[in-house]
């Protein structure tokens, strides 16, 4: 649990300073082109899925 907090308390600071506009902006990374929202909304649930799994 203590991992996963401080992996909170490390992203915290880049999506508060995140606004709307640049989540909506087509971004292109090598060949790919992609909007970040998508990619936030997909770390999301990511996340969602990785909460519930203990740590042994």
């Amino acid at each position: 649990m203590r991992e996963m907090k401080a992996s909170f308390a490390f992203c915290d600071p880049a999506f508060r300073g995140v606004a709307d506009r640049e989540l909506l902006a087509r971004s292109v990374a090598g060949e790919r082109r992609f909007h970040p929202v998508a990619e936030t909304v997909g770390l999301v649930d990511s996340l969602h899925e990785h909460g519930g799994t203990p740590i042994a």
